[in-house]
């Protein structure tokens, strides 16, 4: 099976910690044959549901044959630790201080615009705007 030696291949030289492993533990033939059918299988049903063969190999082969590298993801299954994120602003201090670090012309400005308009005919004969009273 042409799989399996492909993953024999790219899992000792990419992930030789877990390779050695599961060569100590005698359970390394069975996992590569498992991986082999398991993309086999897999990339026969894409391309049986209308997938081209190439994208079905670029979706499937990074989960059973091509797996991460240990210095990237030491062990398989793990998420990495997300980012840090920066604490909450916490008081005006460092809401201006934060601001101070866009132009001034960056910014977006919160308070609504003052109206300019000038008064109808109407508002300026009666004082306020024009109601409908009904028929005159």
């Amino acid at each position: 099976m042409h799989w399996v030696e492909e993953a024999r291949r790219h899992w000792r030289e990419y992930r030789p910690k877990m390779y050695k492993a599961l060569k100590d533990s005698g359970k390394l033939e069975e996992r590569l044959r498992s991986a082999g059918r398991r993309a086999s299988a897999e990339i026969g049903q894409l391309v049986e549901d209308g997938m081209q063969a190439a994208a079905a190999l670029e979706l499937v082969l990074p989960q059973y044959i091509y797996l991460p590298p240990e210095s990237q993801v030491p062990l398989l299954g793990e998420e990495p630790e997300p980012p840090e994120l920066p604490p909450q602003l916490e008081d005006e201090d460092q809401t201006e201080e934060v601001q101070s670090l866009f132009p001034e012309e960056n910014r977006v400005d919160q308070t609504p615009p003052e109206t300019t308009e000038s008064p109808t005919e109407t508002e300026s004969e009666t004082g306020g705007p024009r109601r409908n009273t009904g028929p005159t």
